[in-house]
């Protein structure tokens, strides 16, 4: 994470604020989990292999939706660095 985005977890929803933007952002069930994950995971295959045994998706489905999620994380400046897997 970002050291100038601070969140809260309301209700299994994660909400956002990038203090240098000022913009809020709302995460979604999915997003809020793999935020949770991102400060748990130790690599971007154990956030995978969580987020497997936890949704019925397929392995290539989520790679696809993590990295563009990633991506967008990145974009809006939440978060610095993502460990290649």
């Amino acid at each position: 994470m970002s050291k100038h985005v601070v969140f809260r977890e309301v209700d299994g929803t994660v909400v956002a604020l990038n203090l240098n933007s000022g913009q809020y952002f709302t995460l979604n069930e999915v997003g809020s989990r793999i935020w949770v994950l991102l400060a748990e995971q130790d690599s971007r295959n154990s956030l995978i292999e969580t987020v497997l045994n936890e949704y019925d998706v397929s392995r290539s489905q989520l790679e696809e939706n993590l990295l563009d999620f990633l991506q967008d994380l990145i974009a809006s400046d939440l978060v610095e660095e993502i460990e290649k897997a």
